[in-house]
């Protein structure tokens, strides 16, 4: 009985849903154009503003903005979506949301609150989302790089965790 039950939990456990993270050839790129960032994050504003692009924390009705960050949790990222009248694409960045492999520890689960609305939002408002990005706690050169890449269409994905050995995208 005890085999039996095993397998029939093997054959079962096969049948789930399992997220797995694919490495992407990651490139190099600028971002040109205004870009609202959305939170307190002052290190990537300073990492958009060094790939070249121009970046503002209000929405200034005269300007065309190219993208929209938010840092902001769940809640206001909703309340952000729901309210926002800019025409440009909203990407949702977090930190530590998501784990691409066993060395790289979830640090805050919270922030995976994000994930799942950014799959609802990716769903329900495809002309509007960009896609999802967790980056690295620290952004040195490379992470700052591969945001770029990924914030330019470049990656082709709109759920990709940026890590100091790579970009990966959701699978």
């Amino acid at each position: 009985a005890w085999r039996k039950d095993r397998r029939e939990r093997s054959v079962l456990d096969s049948w789930r849903y399992q997220v797995s993270w694919t490495p992407l050839e990651a490139g190099r790129a600028s971002l040109d154009g205004h870009w609202l960032v959305a939170g307190a994050d002052d290190r990537l504003k300073q990492a958009l503003r060094s790939l070249g692009a121009s970046v503002s924390e209000t929405v200034d009705p005269d300007v065309e903005y190219a993208g929209v960050l938010s840092t902001l949790d769940a809640a206001a990222t909703l309340e952000l979506l729901q309210i926002l009248e800019v025409d440009a694409p909203v990407w949702a960045v977090t930190r530590g949301a998501v784990s691409v492999g066993r060395s790289d520890n979830l640090t805050d689960p919270v922030a995976a609150q994000v994930w799942g609305l950014g799959r609802v939002a990716a769903l329900e408002l495809p002309d509007r989302w960009g896609g999802l990005i967790d980056l690295p706690a620290e952004l040195d050169e490379r992470a700052i790089s591969r945001l770029g890449w990924v914030l330019t269409g470049g990656s082709g994905e709109d759920q990709v965790a940026v890590r100091a050995s790579g970009v990966y995208g959701r699978r």
